[in-house]
């Protein structure tokens, strides 16, 4: 039940960010845009699942270790 309320916020969130930021910005960053809004919006709603939960980012795997953000950034570039 969980999984389907994380999709459904994060749906939300998408359009209802993505809505209001498309317009900021010019047509062609319009992919971007959605991308950013995107990402904001996956680690709201992961957010929020975890505090109904009552869990934190650890409990679940996700901790700052010494190369994390050397992974992040490497991430980062080769998917972009």
């Amino acid at each position: 039940m969980l999984c389907i309320l994380l999709w459904c916020l994060f749906i939300v969130l998408l359009f209802t960010g993505g809505i209001y930021l498309v317009k900021l910005f010019p047509l062609t960053w319009e992919r971007f845009t959605y991308g950013f809004t995107a990402t904001i919006a996956a680690c709201l709603a992961t957010w929020a699942i975890l505090k109904l939960e009552r869990k934190s980012l650890v409990e679940i795997g996700l901790a700052w270790q010494t190369g994390t953000l050397a992974r992040f950034f490497n991430g980062l570039l080769i998917g972009s």
